[in-house]
């Protein structure tokens, strides 16, 4: 995984995390990819 793309995966999990419980919703995010 590049930085670019953790870095796009980092923002889409701050705002995942406002709407969902966080840590399940950025973890299936990193496995996914």
């Amino acid at each position: 995984m590049n930085k670019q793309r953790a870095k796009e995966i980092a923002s889409s999990a701050v705002m995942a995390n406002v709407t969902f419980d966080g840590v399940s919703v950025y973890s299936s995010i990193l496995v996914r990819d």
